[in-house]
């Protein structure tokens, strides 16, 4: 009996054969040396705010009462630990993404928290419950705003040049020199620890504050790169030790030293296929798994886990994508913000469903044939069984397989076999007398749409 090679993540390239996955992850399986695949972590409603879309998500401990501050459509909203929405006063323009930061001002007699909301447009102040428009060189609308050790950097939206605010100061230019090194038009400018990072539609930089009035800011040696830029003003994010952006190339990039490609080739052509302006990033931290989400328009959704370093892509019923697009975390809680309505998500890594949505989980396997004729006898799956709920969908849960054996043009449809009743952990999975199968080999997809628990840690093949 010969062991399956199982693929952990999708590759969909056009051209090469579609190792298909979907709604699944990766984790070392302790009692073997390869990885286990399990069902990705599920969505249950956690408040509302607002009627949506959800624009923007700002979430520090200590300011705020802990609170996250949202836009949702044209209104903030403070959403605290407890799922309590407090709505605030002042309207947002637009309806697309907006960014945000948020810093305590020291400047005065007393400490007060600041949110500031770039639209675009303009520029927004969040002192409190109430939103006000800031005013800004020449009425200028701002594309992106960051925070960092009382000082604030705007990207202007017109000139695509920075701008920086001292404590208890206004909003100055960095001259030409101390803007950006390189000549190409600044996107965006993000914190990564004490470094201020200027993305440049063909050039990252890293800066530093120097503590002198003049100039306040200046380019660290050795942390200009002029092979690649940011792609559009959405598409980068970052957690407690890097960044991560989409390259000008179309390329997944982590900056922590310095910018390295984590994307594959099939996610790169994914990404070159899909509007620029219309890809969002987004980081989600659950169960020491940290993610990285890559949101492509309405097409879909490619999720890395640092954990394995392994792509997949998730999405929600009837969609292509995975309806949250902006998370944060409030108190231990990962919540997930829906791109369409003024919902609120807490992430289950044991969940079962989205809400009241099934999951649809799928994974592939394949096996090599370089010439001659194999005949698949049976397919046993080593997969946890005896999961099946008390009553209704999920009591007797069924797996289908799915082979293909022209390199994954056609497929022939599901055959489904049991999981196993509640208790029926005897329960074995064997698919029999699959067939022959020629060269290039055999591939095989599982889908699983029961709301119940999926563990996979192996799969064998029995030929004769």
């Amino acid at each position: 009996m010969a062991q399956i090679a199982l693929s952990y993540g999708a590759n969909e390239r056009l051209r090469f054969p579609p190792l298909a996955a979907l709604n699944v992850i990766a984790e070392p399986n302790p009692t073997v040396a390869k990885l286990a695949i399990l069902g990705r972590p599920t969505l249950s409603a956690f408040t509302t705010a607002g009627d949506g879309p959800i624009r923007g998500v700002f979430q520090k401990s200590g300011m705020f009462g802990d609170a996250a501050v949202i836009v949702s459509g044209q209104l903030a909203y403070l959403v605290a630990e407890n799922g309590a929405v407090t709505a605030c006063t002042g309207a947002i323009p637009g309806f697309g993404l907006v960014d945000m930061d948020g810093a305590v001002n020291t400047s005065g007699a007393s400490s007060v928290d600041e949110v500031r909301i770039a639209t675009g447009s303009e520029l927004l102040l969040l002192t409190g419950t109430t939103v006000a428009a800031e005013a800004f060189p020449d009425d200028a609308g701002v594309t992106s705003i960051m925070a960092l050790r009382g000082f604030w950097i705007a990207v202007r939206a017109d000139g695509q040049i920075g701008y920086i605010k001292i404590p208890a100061g206004s909003w100055q230019a960095l001259d030409a020199v101390s803007a950006e090194k390189q000549p190409d038009a600044l996107l965006a400018a993000w914190p990564l620890g004490d470094l201020t990072i200027f993305l440049g539609a063909a050039s990252i930089e890293g800066w530093q504050f120097t503590g002198e009035a003049s100039p306040p800011i200046a380019p660290v040696p050795g942390q200009t790169f002029d092979n690649v830029g940011l792609l559009s003003v959405n598409a980068v994010t970052s957690n407690a030790s890097a960044l991560y952006f989409v390259g000008s190339d179309f390329a997944v990039y982590e900056y922590s030293t310095y910018p390295k490609v984590i994307s594959d080739f099939a996610l790169t052509q994914a990404i070159r296929n899909t509007d620029a302006s219309l890809i969002r990033m987004g980081t989600l931290t659950l169960d020491q798994h940290n993610y990285i989400v890559v949101r492509l328009a309405n097409d879909a959704t490619w999720v890395f886990d640092l954990a394995t370093r392994i792509w997949s892509p998730w999405a929600s019923k009837s969609l292509a994508y995975f309806r949250p697009h902006l998370f944060s975390q409030i108190g231990g809680r990962a919540l997930a913000y829906d791109s369409s309505l003024g919902t609120i998500w807490t992430l289950r890594p044991d969940g079962l469903s989205d809400g009241d949505d099934e999951v649809i989980r799928r994974f592939t396997g394949f096996v090599p044939l370089p010439s001659g004729v194999g005949y698949a006898d049976s397919v046993s799956l080593d997969v946890e069984v005896g999961v099946g709920l008390v009553t209704g969908q999920g009591s007797d849960p069924q797996i289908g397989l799915s082979i293909s054996t022209d390199g994954g043009r056609t497929w022939e449809p599901p055959v489904w076999e049991p999981l196993g009743r509640m208790g029926e952990t005897e329960t074995r999975v064997i698919w029999r007398r699959l067939g022959q199968f020629d060269a290039p080999g055999l591939m095989l997809m599982w889908e699983l749409s029961d709301p119940v628990a999926l563990r996979v840690s192996a799969a064998w093949l029995n030929e004769h």
